[in-house]
């Protein structure tokens, strides 16, 4: 009796694993590239999930799938569209608030980027925050956008460098 169940036993373990075993048998290596990709992206390693992208992109494209080439393609761009426009770490932002807002102490500066004030989003296992939150800072604390001698000088200037070539040119 013993023998029998150790053989049905077998039997289901063997029959559980032949579908597992199965999955993926019948992808393509450009379908298996894509999959692996989304995996990838589904947890935020996004500079190897658009790598992966580019791979299935090379491999639809040798199987003559410009549908799936394309969605491969559409992806990895979107990948790069968000790493283009969330490029800073945090040192990189701090620098950027430091040079736009001198006159805010460091203490609150620093409050905006660990309160998750500054947007930010979390990929490759590093906070990367976005690429104009110095300026939009200013969009939730008006009090300091007028502070911004630097962007007021610079407005200065343009408004006078307007005002005088307008001037030189009714002159002439």
């Amino acid at each position: 009796m013993s023998r029998a169940r150790s053989l049905l036993v077998l039997l289901l373990v063997v029959a559980m694993l032949v579908p597992v075993l199965a999955i993926g048998c019948g992808e393509s290596p450009a379908q298996q590239a894509y999959n692996q990709a989304q995996s990838l992206k589904a947890k935020a390693m996004l500079t190897k999930a658009a790598a992966e992208y580019e791979r299935a992109y090379a491999l639809f494209q040798k199987e003559g799938k410009a549908a799936d080439a394309a969605r491969s393609r559409a992806a990895s761009q979107s990948i790069m569209f968000i790493q283009a426009t969330y490029p800073d770490l945090k040192a990189d932002v701090s620098k950027k608030l430091a040079d736009m807002y001198p006159q805010v102490p460091q203490n609150e500066r620093g409050q905006w980027i660990t309160s998750g004030e500054v947007e930010h989003m979390t990929w490759d296992g590093k906070v990367h925050y976005f690429d104009q939150a110095s300026e939009n800072i200013a969009t939730r604390h008006f009090e300091v956008a007028y502070q911004n001698t630097t962007k007021s000088e610079n407005i200065a200037k343009l408004v006078r460098d307007i005002s005088g070539s307008s001037t030189g040119a009714s002159s002439s």
